[in-house]
């Protein structure tokens, strides 16, 4: 059930099955949340036990009662090798899953240690969330991240620590809390329940997170300060700082409607509207489009029956790009010139990863009619080009590439190697054939010196 002024509202969206307790006879009391969605410690009702196991890849979806693979919400250029060809296409649509990811910037605070509060939309969930939802979902065996733009990072304990085999990442656990490090060199820390309360940059400014009577404080080391609500699913409903005033209005579950104000200008109010016209077995949540404040129609994404994007194209047609899926290893995409490519995928610890590119080179995937071999963390080993050139990688136990050979097995090899910073994911050293280049950093990360010297 959803209210139509704001979030969800329905007991069903205050279940906290992480917290149910165990009274005998496969029963269980039901974990019951407050109307901010903290665990209350109180229970409703009794739940009859069932046992569900997911494969080492998968995490289980409460909300839909099953198992799914959820490492590919989130920016389709999200992944753990520069050498991984991207996924995005179109506007932008991820091509081996189907899923629309829409990432829109609603405010920021300034250029030193700046608050940015942007929305991310992925339409295998359809959930709006926003830049301070990140959160962990804790369990005995192993713990979820689930990132501000939607994707999850499972991390396994193996006694020792937490780490994510897909990601090729750690995540602490510290006395009072938790700290995951990113592969842009940003941190994130938790308390203990999982709840975000604090981030800093790669360049070492630093936000810090706060929670009063159901409102989250974000400030900055400038003592600028940003008040957001949010509703049960950590969807954003009012956003204020100073100066700048900003409501979400939602129907039926779905954002329609973001209304920013700035504080006095009269007549200043910018709306932004969302559109959902897909009533095809989704609730009416799969997002079509969106018209600007000028009241311009921007984008338009039309879905298959199966929810998956099949056409992305702006206004008047242009850009267009049309998806077919043509089985769950292979999708192929055609642009609005008519030009085709096909992609075929291998399933690696939970994510999809291209083998191989069939199609006609254009400027926008020069990389056509090439191959990709992958090791067994999805770390790409080998590129092959249209011309049977052979790029082969190598990488050390953190993922890092160390090793990087073009042309390889032939008498035009040209090999690159990278040492990198042990704590950081900075490198400090690249060899390459004709020159060598030393990198510094300052306590935040940021780069001090560069010296190249020739070979």
């Amino acid at each position: 059930m959803y209210h139509e002024g704001g979030g969800l509202v329905s007991l069903s969206s205050r279940y906290r099955p992480e917290h149910n307790i165990y009274v005998g006879d496969g029963v269980y009391k039901c974990g019951l949340a407050d109307a901010y969605g903290n665990w209350t410690g109180e229970y409703f009702g009794v739940v009859i036990s069932r046992l569900e196991v997911c494969s080492d890849d998968m995490l289980f979806d409460y909300f839909v009662g099953a198992c799914r693979y959820t490492a590919q919400k989130g920016h389709p250029n999200n992944v753990n090798s520069c050498e991984a060809h991207s996924l995005e296409r179109g506007n932008p649509v991820n091509i081996a899953t189907g899923n629309k990811f829409q990432e829109e910037h609603d405010f920021v605070s300034g250029s030193s240690s700046p608050i940015v509060v942007d929305r991310y939309y992925n339409s295998l969930d359809k959930y709006w969330r926003h830049s301070y939802s990140a959160r962990l979902d804790i369990n005995f065996k192993w713990v979820t991240l689930v990132d501000s733009d939607g994707r999850e990072i499972k991390f396994d304990y193996d006694g020792d620590s937490y780490f994510s085999k897909s990601e090729g990442v750690y995540l602490l656990k510290l006395a009072d809390g938790w700290s995951f490090k990113s592969r842009i060199n940003k941190v994130y820390y938790f308390d203990l329940s999982g709840q975000l309360i604090k981030v800093v940059s790669d360049s070492g400014g630093t936000q810090y997170v706060f929670r009063r009577d159901g409102d989250i404080i974000i400030r900055n080391d400038f003592a600028v300060e940003v008040v957001l609500t949010e509703d049960f699913l950590h969807q954003p409903l009012h956003l204020s700082s100073e100066g700048v005033d900003i409501r979400y209005e939602y129907a039926g579950g779905r954002l329609v409607k973001r209304t920013k104000v700035y504080v006095g200008r009269p007549g200043s109010a910018d709306v932004r509207t969302y559109h959902y016209e897909n009533q095809n077995n989704d609730g009416g949540r799969l997002l079509t489009g969106i018209t600007d404040e000028r009241g311009v129609r921007l984008v338009t994404w039309t879905y298959s029956p199966s929810q998956k994007v099949v056409l992305s194209e702006h206004a008047d047609g242009a850009q267009s790009t049309r998806f077919i899926y043509e089985s769950e290893e292979s999708t192929s995409v055609v642009s609005e010139l008519g030009r085709k490519l096909v992609y075929h995928f291998k399933l690696i610890l939970g994510v999809k990863r291209i083998v191989s590119i069939e199609g006609e080179p254009t400027p926008d995937c020069p990389a056509s009619n090439s191959t990709y071999t992958y090791n067994d963390r999805g770390l790409v080993l080998t590129k092959t080009d249209a011309k049977g050139l052979i790029t082969a990688y190598s990488y050390n136990d953190r993922g890092l590439e160390i090793s990087r050979t073009e042309a390889s097995g032939t008498t035009l090899a040209r090999t690159t190697t990278t040492e990198w910073d042990p704590d950081r994911f900075l490198p400090i050293k690249v060899i390459e054939p004709n020159r060598v280049t030393v990198y510094s950093y300052d306590n935040q990360g940021r780069e001090l010196t560069r010296q190249s010297t020739s070979r």
